[in-house]
């Protein structure tokens, strides 16, 4: 057993997880922002972000997706992306906006998108909200 945290194993697992995370943060912030808006939707609904009951932030939004890469540090160069594609999924009807606290919740449409699988036809105006 190694002293001081450098067992190999352990050094290795941790490499492989960044270099998971990397190319995550990577593909999200390549990807076409109604894509990225798909992806983030689900965090809005059931089983979606635990705070989505009281609204959601863009933070928070990025927080969900990223849940599988904790301890990222591109939480704040994701955020703006996300803030971007939470203004499509508004824009198509999927979220709406609470002023007061500038918090997202899910739409009657949002919820129908989610369940119908529609959500990207929403976002390219084939369907309507």
């Amino acid at each position: 057993m190694a002293l001081f945290g450098r067992d190999p194993e352990r050094l290795a697992v941790k490499a492989a997880a960044k270099q998971r995370t990397d190319a995550e943060a990577v593909r999200l912030m390549s990807i076409d922002l109604d894509e990225l808006a798909a992806e983030a939707l689900p965090a809005f609904g059931e089983g979606g972000a635990k705070q989505a009951r009281s609204g959601l932030g863009a933070l928070m939004v990025a927080n969900w997706i990223m849940t599988d890469y904790r301890g990222t540090g591109y939480l704040k160069e994701l955020t703006p992306r996300i803030r971007e594609a939470i203004s499509r999924l508004q824009v198509a009807g999927l979220v709406v906006l609470q002023p007061q606290s500038e918090r997202y919740f899910i739409s009657e449409a949002g919820r129908r998108a989610l369940q119908e699988g529609s959500t990207s036809d929403y976002l390219a105006g084939r369907l309507r909200a």
